[in-house]
């Protein structure tokens, strides 16, 4: 049974500091010190996970500064969670006591690799609290502070906080949490690198699009954080009313349209620079970076692409990217990471969330990422493909033609694959890249790209089909 667990799950320690001290939770005698643990959902997002079970397991509520090692690297045998008790005065686990964590030594521990864990966990602590930019959510107690904080905002009378929270995300620089009041919900986001941008472009596009994004109530600007009022609604899936979908398009559309001529103010808010001119300077580099990457696959299946294939694929690429140069599609607001959960729809309003991979350039990149799921979720569905593709469509025939529409569509599954994979840091940075979950992904991307290149190539694309309709 354990073993079954174990595959289904990953251990998580918990490191439990009060939030008044730096004692911790332990347990054991001489050489048998142990943390306490939980299990969680392998691959899942830590924070909410832990503190989920935190509670189930343990019975104690807590919140979350951050993961050692951080688990968006791949996975080890296990995890720590260096967590904080909401309340002072919880009384540790039973089997459990208040220790302090200068007191115990290597030789205490029976397994050796918490207290280097410890370690470097509290370095990482007493560096935020020396330095509190290198790090806001990495000092104990810092829920306390936002908390005071968001009650001091001038909210309406009847957002009073409840006293119920949720996060969802945690690291030294970041999290995610949901408040409740007695109303409704306020969410409160922070950013560190290497996502900082998010919080300018979010201001900006609050200020000049308030219809398609959050209202910030407050910033934070100590922690580079902000606050919203939530928005009512659901995400799209393969069960969403059709309706929703085609509304979604349409209001995608009409965001995009109207950031045309506002490139150099989004571009310096942060937004990433996928227009034509940036994509031709990342090809040759990115596929001979693919190539090492190629070389470096131990799998035999699926087959890793020969240089052949590669230079095949760069010729193509340089062909694409300049053959939709030539069209003067008009730049625009582009959101790189277009998945259903960053879509809120309902009847009165749709909202967009999470810019924190938003760029300048082809609007058409979005919708494709859009289409890709609707085309995963309901792939029989091409009455309502096409629905929504007329939607979207529609609004930008007063900047070009059917035939160049068609063209530019044809050209946007590759193009939104490879804009996708070079907007990230991972193929630039050696470090990163080396990692299994890394390389594997970008090698996949690549693959993906050959595909899309192929059929491009030879007229096979959903553009084509959309000039045939006509």
């Amino acid at each position: 049974m354990k073993d079954a667990l174990q595959t289904a799950h990953e251990e998580v320690r918990l490191v439990l500091i009060h939030p008044g001290s730096e004692e911790i939770v332990m347990s054991g005698g001489q050489h048998r010190c142990v943390l306490p643990s939980v299990y969680i959902p392998a691959y899942s997002r830590h924070a909410e996970e832990v503190i989920a079970a935190a509670l189930r397991q343990h019975h104690l509520e807590t919140y979350c500064l951050f993961t050692v090692p951080a688990d968006s690297e791949p996975l080890p045998s296990h995890h720590y969670s260096f967590s904080c008790l909401s309340a002072r005065d919880a009384a540790p686990p039973a089997g459990f006591e208040w220790t302090a964590a200068d007191s115990v030594a290597r030789e205490q521990f029976e397994d050796r690799g918490d207290f280097n864990a410890l370690r470097a966990g509290f370095e990482v602590i007493r560096k935020c609290q020396r330095e509190p930019q290198s790090g806001y959510f990495g000092r104990p107690g810092w829920l306390d502070g936002i908390t005071d904080w968001i009650r001091r905002q001038v909210l309406r009378p009847e957002l009073r906080l409840t006293g119920k929270f949720a996060q969802l995300n945690a690291s030294p620089a970041t999290t995610l949490v949901r408040f409740e009041t007695d109303v409704s919900a306020v969410w409160f986001k922070a950013v560190g690198e290497p996502n900082t941008r998010e919080f300018p472009i979010t201001l900006y596009l609050t200020r000049h699009f308030p219809e398609f994004v959050p209202a910030v109530v407050r910033t934070h600007d100590e922690s580079n954080g902000w606050l919203t009022e939530e928005v009512p609604g659901r995400h799209l899936d393969s069960d969403s009313d059709p309706a929703m979908w085609i509304a979604v398009a349409d209001s995608l559309a009409r965001l995009q349209t109207m950031t045309i001529g506002h490139s150099l103010p989004l571009a310096a808010a942060g937004c990433i620079d996928v227009r034509s001119h940036s994509l031709l300077e990342a090809v040759e580099p990115f596929l001979e970076v693919m190539a090492g990457l190629m070389d470096e696959q131990t799998k035999i299946h699926p087959a890793p692409l020969t240089r052949t294939e590669l230079k095949s694929l760069e010729t193509i690429l340089l062909d694409a990217i300049a053959s939709v140069d030539a069209l003067d599609v008009p730049p625009a607001l582009v959101h790189l990471d277009f998945n259903l959960g960053n879509i809120l729809t309902s009847p009165d309003r749709i909202v967009f969330l999470d810019w924190a991979a938003a760029a300048i350039g082809n609007p058409l990149f979005t919708f494709e990422y859009l289409l890709e799921q609707l085309r995963t979720l309901r792939p029989a569905d091409r009455a309502l493909q096409s629905e929504v593709s007329s939607a979207y469509t529609r609004r930008w025939r007063a900047f070009f033609g059917d035939d160049d529409l068609a063209r530019a569509l044809s050209a946007a599954p590759l193009l939104a694959a490879f804009s996708y994979a070079t907007s990230g840091g991972d193929w630039r940075d050696p470090a990163r890249r080396s990692g299994p979950a890394a390389a594997g992904h970008l090698r996949s991307l690549t693959r993906r790209m050959k595909r899309e290149a192929d059929l491009w190539a030879s007229g096979a694309t959903h553009g084509a089909a959309f000039l045939q309709s006509r």
